[in-house]
């Protein structure tokens, strides 16, 4: 699907850690909410800058720490059952999910000779544990699934989405769930 949007983009398949002796190749590696997923998140990031070219960019998705440090153990684990990520978990449990705060994201970009080009805040609706918490978290898995029928009509999603750029202009990435992190690679 993604050759035929765009033929100039090429799609590899393989092992995400594994360098294959490529380096300085790409023009980017792009990621969406796989990253939080590995234990080793930071190995990840630094293999995938070994093989960006200088000037390349290196784009995925992160929970926000200082979102999930607002809530204690007890509140991150029951609200677990309505956003779908139990940050309770630590790094040797099953269902593990990371997260990062900003101090986290430029010392692994000071490791890797990488820059810390923007941290844009979303996920302020369906992973929200503040959102959850205000809510209760029977409301919000509710309130979630009317959203999630809702974004079957593209007019509404796109209202959604609106919402959620203009309100990331007014609060704090503590607001968000997650961010989309951009590192380029030093020239």
């Amino acid at each position: 699907y993604i050759k035929q949007q765009n033929p100039k983009i090429e799609v590899k398949c393989g092992d995400l850690f594994e360098q294959y002796d490529i380096h300085d190749q790409y023009d980017a590696v792009v990621s969406r909410w796989v990253v939080p997923h590995f234990v080793e998140w930071r190995n990840l990031i630094k293999s995938w800058s070994k093989i960006i070219k200088p000037g390349g960019f290196i784009i995925f998705d992160m929970p926000n720490r200082e979102h999930i440090e607002l809530f204690d153990e007890n509140s991150k684990s029951e609200l677990s059952n309505y956003i779908g990520y139990n940050h309770a978990k630590s790094s040797n449990e099953t269902g593990f999910y990371a997260s990062a705060n900003e101090k986290e994201l430029l010392e692994l970009a000071q490791t890797t000779n990488l820059k810390l080009v923007s941290r844009r805040p979303h996920g302020i609706w369906k992973s929200n544990l503040k959102i959850a918490s205000l809510m209760g978290g029977v409301a919000f898995k509710e309130f979630i699934d009317r959203m999630n029928k809702t974004g079957d009509d593209d007019t509404n999603f796109d209202i959604i989405k609106k919402i959620e750029i203009a309100a990331s202009s007014n609060l704090e990435v503590e607001d968000f769930h997650g961010s989309i992190v951009i590192f380029q690679k030093a020239i």
